[in-house]
């Protein structure tokens, strides 16, 4: 087995009250290599890597992740970049946010996993990179099942395109609805509906499909269902109040009732 140490640097400490049962290891073992390479397909134009721990210490489960075959030089900043990532978005999970909304859906389950041995064996995970370190935590993450119920139905929602992404396995394009600064990422089968999304960008339309809700009923994301319908810009009706001062000299100076009993006597 050979590895090189330039090449990733992802570090992996599970700490426990008492003994680490067996299982734990072979859940992260099992689930961890899966979200790394959802990441790899991702963030980099790399085939899917064969992971293994290395670097384990006697009486401790601290261990460095890394390929198991030594990687070409260019692949270092790819790899990188992969772990940097992990790790942002395990710290994005640790300070509330939905793993859902973080990772994809095919990442979700493994980190799901992952998180819920937490609730049982597990005090704490740290994942660390030359970058940053993130410790998850029972307060931080056992919670997440119960703090955003997902809530699934058919529906619509009108917005404007603002970008897409073919970079994972799942792609998608972001919604913006008026009125709403937050983007809605908004999830498609790109061998149906790629040209269609092309076509949409900067557009309006209306995405129809399944709306992700929490238990707040904010829709979280969209997986969508068939093709984008374009929907006329709406302009909304001005009042004659809003009006007012638009043309300031239009009256010659009279007032507004004056100017047009004028009018009127003149036609």
């Amino acid at each position: 087995m050979s590895h090189n140490d330039s090449v990733i640097d992802l570090y992996l400490t599970l700490e426990s009250r008492d003994v680490v049962p067996a299982r734990v290891l072979a859940t992260v073992a099992q689930s961890l290599p899966q979200i790394l390479n959802e990441f790899v397909s991702e963030y980099s134009d790399l085939a899917p890597i064969e992971w293994g721990f290395t670097q384990l210490h006697v009486g401790s489960l601290a261990s460095v992740l890394a390929p198991l075959y030594e990687m070409a030089d260019d692949a270092a900043p790819k790899l990188r970049l992969v772990t940097d990532a992990f790790q942002q978005s395990t710290a994005a999970v640790q300070s509330g946010s939905d793993v859902g909304d973080v990772f994809s859906e095919r990442a979700t389950e493994p980190f799901q996993r992952m998180i819920k041995l937490l609730d049982r064996d597990v005090t704490s995970i740290r994942v660390g990179t030359a970058s940053g370190t993130t410790t998850l935590t029972r307060e931080g993450v056992v919670s997440q099942d119960r703090k955003k119920i997902r809530r699934r139905s058919l529906g619509t929602m009108s917005g404007t395109v603002q970008g897409v992404s073919f970079a994972s396995t799942n792609p998608y394009f972001s919604l913006r609805k008026a009125n709403m600064s937050r983007l809605i990422k908004c999830f498609f089968d790109e061998a149906d509906m790629a040209q269609s999304v092309i076509d949409s960008l900067r557009k309006q339309v209306t995405v129809h499909g399944v709306l992700v809700k929490d238990d707040f009923g904010v829709i979280q994301r969209i997986n969508v269902a068939r093709q984008l319908e374009s929907t006329p810009l709406q302009l909304r009706k001005v009042t004659i109040t809003e009006l007012v001062g638009v043309a300031p000299n239009l009256t010659e100076g009279l007032p507004s009732e004056e100017w047009l009993r004028r009018q009127r006597d003149e036609q």
